[in-house]
């Protein structure tokens, strides 16, 4: 019976979503000691604002526009939110400690698809969730944790296309608005490109439909930034 086969299992899953609460709750309590905005925070938050008050991506109103970000799609988060509060930066901490959490839920999620031993897995997701690193940047108000969760799924996604045949571009979708978020994206999108030609026998036709998933998130920001910034 389906129940009958099921139930010798049933011990380990609940072990599993038990150290998942568990590095949940260890991210979020350690994460409250980082309550802080660092002040490259406020330099996207000036940038967001501007554009909010109709001056444009620029740091000065009235002067040239200078790129002086890296991390488009999270100013453009910020400026979401000036309609409605006078102090955006305080969801920005809000977002850290999410994006803290779903980096612990995500990488759960992709050891328990990929380590048959439920105890290195449970090693590494409390690793991770008692990371000091990530407990910081679950403060600051910056984009790091929301850009190493685009990273993380992106890839990992991108590995379960290319290695066991799962079907759609989600990796590429990933990938893309990681790089808005961070230039250093561009990376990944390079190895997972390479990747595609160097193993599929129909890569011309499955690397330019990824390409263009990339493209059409991508492309329309840099030429933005050739027009608007000239550079």
């Amino acid at each position: 019976m389906k129940g009958e086969t099921s139930r010798p299992d049933a011990p380990g899953r609940f072990l599993d979503y038990l150290v998942l609460a568990i590095g949940l709750g260890i991210a979020w309590i350690f994460g409250q000691r980082f309550n802080f905005i660092l002040d490259d925070a406020f330099i996207s938050l000036r940038y967001a604002k501007n554009l909010f008050l109709g001056y444009g991506l620029r740091f000065n109103p009235g002067e040239a526009p200078v790129e002086g970000y890296t991390n488009f799609l999270w100013v453009l988060l910020q400026a979401l939110h000036f309609p409605f509060t006078r102090f955006p930066e305080h969801w920005l901490l809000l977002y850290n400690k999410l994006a803290g959490l779903a980096l612990v839920v995500a990488v759960w999620w992709e050891l328990r698809r990929r380590v048959s031993t439920r105890p290195w897995v449970w090693l590494g997701v409390l690793l991770v969730a008692c990371h000091e690193t990530v407990h910081a940047w679950m403060g600051g108000g910056l984009e790091t944790l929301f850009f190493c969760v685009l990273i993380l799924v992106g890839m990992s996604r991108f590995l379960r296309e290319e290695f066991e045949s799962t079907a759609g571009f989600t990796s590429a979708f990933c990938l893309g608005l990681a790089a808005l978020t961070r230039p250093e994206a561009y990376l990944f999108i390079g190895i997972a490109w390479v990747t595609l030609i160097a193993r599929r026998h129909d890569w011309p036709r499955r690397a330019l439909k990824w390409s263009l998933v990339v493209a059409v998130i991508c492309l329309p920001h840099i030429l933005f930034r050739i027009f608007y910034y000239h550079a």
